[in-house]
């Protein structure tokens, strides 16, 4: 399957040329952010999370289940009882195109999208002070969520109202 991701990327990677309207010799993480399209073995990683989310949820009599090799129950989400939707929180912090931190936590069914969103982003702020590196001190972060207000919350130096 290594060869099909190859050619995916390549095919992205010529797309986001096209729609950045930038030279071939422009790095392509940073067209990845300028284009917010993440890269395409993370698309591919979701689309197999959530299939397997899907998979979980059909009964134990479901036809679909019943043509699926017995290996697919191999890949269980962590988490994840089998008895309804969590709410979980991930992040990955980059420098360069390199990654440094990164991570995920399962929040339980009682937490709330919101929530899990907060923890992302202070977890990404933790790991990276936590990196014991070279870079130099960071002048500039760049956070990116579906949600400006847990954006702004994150960034107040005094809590709000809850």
């Amino acid at each position: 399957m290594a060869w099909q991701v190859q050619q995916l990327s390549r095919v992205q990677n010529l797309c986001l040329r096209l729609i950045c309207a930038v030279f071939k010799t422009s790095p392509i993480y940073a067209l990845e952010i300028e284009a917010a399209i993440p890269p395409i073995s993370k698309v591919l990683d979701k689309v197999d999370r959530d299939t397997a989310a899907r998979l979980h949820k059909l009964g134990p009599r479901s036809p679909v289940l019943q043509r699926l090799r017995d290996s697919w129950e191999n890949h269980r989400l962590a988490g994840d009882s089998g008895s309804g939707r969590s709410t979980g929180a991930g992040f990955v912090s980059y420098h360069l195109g390199v990654e440094l931190t990164s991570g995920c936590v399962p929040m339980g069914k009682k937490a709330e999208v919101y929530d899990a969103e907060m923890h992302a982003m202070s977890s990404a702020i933790v790991g990276l002070e936590n990196l014991d590196n070279d870079l130099g001190t960071c002048t500039l972060l760049y956070f990116f969520a579906d949600n400006s207000s847990s954006v702004e919350a994150i960034l107040q130096e005094h809590p709000g109202p809850s």
